[in-house]
């Protein structure tokens, strides 16, 4: 049993410095990964969470097969160091369709593409929409308690407002007007937090972030992520050269 134990630690330690050595950005939370590691097993594999965002413009192409493909080799790399993972690629139809006002057909093609992609990796895909119809109970709770209007403008820095989910609204909705395009800030934060907080729950998961970290701070709460990507890849269903930073 002792070593049993032993080893299990001594994967995880190893796995971590395998990662510290591909993440490309400085990170806080280091023992809950680590932890995760030691607590994923052939019967309750780690989840890695990837959310996927649409592309406004254009198809699916390259940028995307290689975060995919990014992502599977992460996959890969755990598993020399006997960490099983599933991976669990998550569409954002929600901020696409109902915040940003997307096309319904587009939008559901593009992530049918996706999940066709993905699936012939042996990833599972579940868009946002489902996990928050099967936790519906919790997500009304979240947004009662914690991500209403009143909780939200006095726990979120109002830089974070400001600065960035107005300033992404304004990028990406196809809502029109000052009151509209407010509003879509505001549902965009409220549904993030229910996210990270019904995701954590249920799925204990390391979340690989596909985007920067100042899209994740705050609204992603206490869930462990990792940068794999690098930089000129990140937003991979955004066309190259856009500001996504």
């Amino acid at each position: 049993m002792k070593e049993s134990c032993n080893r299990i630690n001594e994967n995880a330690q190893r796995a971590w410095e395998a990662t510290a050595r591909i993440i490309s950005e400085e990170i806080s939370y280091k023992e809950d990964i680590i932890s995760r590691f030691k607590n994923s097993s052939i019967n309750t594999p780690l989840t890695l969470f990837v959310p996927w965002g649409v592309r406004p413009e254009g198809t699916f192409g390259p940028y995307e097969l290689a975060a995919l493909n990014r992502v599977n080799n992460y996959k890969k790399l755990l598993q020399t160091y006997d960490i099983p993972s599933t991976i669990l690629i998550m569409p954002a139809d929600v901020y696409a369709i109902e915040i940003n006002g997307y096309p319904q057909e587009s939008t559901v093609n593009y992530f049918n593409r996706v999940s066709q992609e993905a699936e012939a990796l042996n990833f599972t895909v579940k868009p946002w929409s489902v996990i928050r119809s099967e936790n519906e109970d919790a997500y009304n709770n979240i947004l009662r308690w914690e991500a209403n209007p009143e909780s939200l403008w006095r726990t979120i820095p109002k830089s974070l407002w400001y600065r960035d989910l107005l300033a992404a609204a304004y990028r990406r909705t196809k809502q029109q007007g000052d009151q509209a395009i407010t509003k879509a800030a505001f549902d965009y934060l409220k549904e993030r937090i229910a996210e990270a907080r019904i995701i954590e729950s249920v799925y204990k998961p390391i979340k690989l972030s596909m985007v920067s970290p100042k899209k994740d701070n705050v609204v992603d709460c206490d869930l462990p992520r990792l940068y794999i990507l690098p930089r000129g890849l990140r937003f991979p269903w955004i066309e190259k050269g856009a500001s996504n930073e």
